[in-house]
């Protein structure tokens, strides 16, 4: 049966937009009745630490910054951590 869009909740209408009609089926059988937040950043910080240091050699800290999603600050932590790890390691 086809999906009646303008009787749609909110979330599944905007999903519809978003995903297409079959797409949106498979969510709703598949997570019905779960509450989801969505973080605000896109990429994990844990994961994203190993990423910011390999790509410390090829972008700034500004660009590395844009690209993630996260502050120029927290960018440079990162990266005087793996500093400070390196030091220690003499």
């Amino acid at each position: 049966m086809p999906i009646k869009v303008a009787a749609l909740n909110s979330i599944y209408a905007d999903l519809y937009e978003i995903v297409g009609p079959e797409n949106v089926e498979k969510i709703f059988r598949q997570q019905r009745g779960i509450q989801v937040t969505f973080p605000t950043h896109l990429y994990d910080r844990t994961k994203l630490v190993p990423i910011i240091r390999m790509e410390a050699q090829n972008y700034n800290v500004r660009e590395l910054a844009r690209m993630y999603g996260y502050s120029e600050r927290w960018v440079r932590r990162v990266l005087k951590s793996a500093t400070d790890e390196f030091k220690e390691g003499d």
